[in-house]
């Protein structure tokens, strides 16, 4: 099996009532998961942990069958939907029902795993999955946010537009009926990288500014620390934003400023 090395956000506290991002990292097994919680009345961690957790515990039974070879390599996708995501939201509507405080609460859930040098992607909402290419030449997003269509975006200028999609609102996310999960798989070869990133690091920078970080950050040592320091500058994206919006910088500095969770993936040399 080629060596694969994981590198991601420091997990925030799960008391911090700020923070509605969580993951969770399986090196052995090379399972990533990344959720991004939604709650008007303040239930947005307590979704994204919920989200997170359940998926994983059905997700790590389906790997271990997998390498017990009491599953075939073409099934594993439709069973991390079918056992991981769907289970799980099954799971969170019936808390919904049951506990008042919990009624709005919903969360995006992205699931990466890696096996036999292909990456099976399962993804709901609007964080992103992304695939770097050997030596970071190129940057590609895999997944499609699962958010609303802004009107007029064709008549804004191409500089603004990834800016102005940024209050769209999520139409499919866990903890609601009839959600729809996208299967995604990727071939990894030596050098590539998947990075999976929530809206906090798509709202602060651009496609070409997360490609330029990984290709300048020694992937082990300093990835860590210089793609979290990049976004909290976030300049570029402040200054189309204030330019977009008609406000001052600060305004739009704070606008931008969301919580930011990524996991990045290496099939090393």
């Amino acid at each position: 099996m080629s060596r694969y090395v994981i590198r991601s956000s420091k997990q925030k506290n799960s008391s911090d009532k700020e923070n509605e991002d969580w993951k969770s990292v399986d090196r052995h097994r090379l399972i990533a998961l990344l959720a991004d919680g939604v709650s008007e009345s303040g239930y947005g961690l307590h979704a994204a942990f919920r989200a997170v957790n359940e998926a994983e515990f059905q997700i790590t039974a389906i790997v271990d069958a997998l390498h017990k070879g009491q599953l075939h390599e073409h099934e594993l996708l439709e069973y991390m939907v079918e056992c991981g995501f769907m289970l799980t939201n099954d799971s969170m509507i019936g808390t919904t029902m049951k506990i008042k405080e919990f009624s709005e609460w919903s969360s995006t859930l992205d699931c990466c795993v890696i096996y036999d040098d292909t990456a099976y992607i399962a993804h709901v909402g609007d964080s992103r999955v992304y695939h770097i290419n050997r030596g970071c030449r190129s940057i590609k997003q895999l997944t499609e946010d699962h958010s609303s269509p802004i009107q007029g975006l064709e008549d804004i200028k191409p500089r603004y537009r990834r800016l102005a999609t940024l209050n769209a609102k999520l139409t499919n996310s866990m903890s609601r009926e009839g959600l729809q999960v996208d299967k995604i798989t990727q071939e990894l070869k030596k050098g590539d990288i998947i990075l999976m990133v929530s809206d906090g690091y798509t709202k602060a920078m651009d496609d070409k500014e997360l490609l330029t970080v990984c290709r300048d950050s020694d992937f082990e040592t300093e990835l860590r620390k210089n793609l979290p320091g990049y976004a909290r500058k976030r300049t570029e994206s402040t200054r189309l934003y204030s330019e977009l919006k008609g406000i001052p910088l600060k305004k739009a500095y704070t606008a931008l400023d969301d919580d930011r969770t990524f996991i990045a993936i290496r099939r090393m040399e």
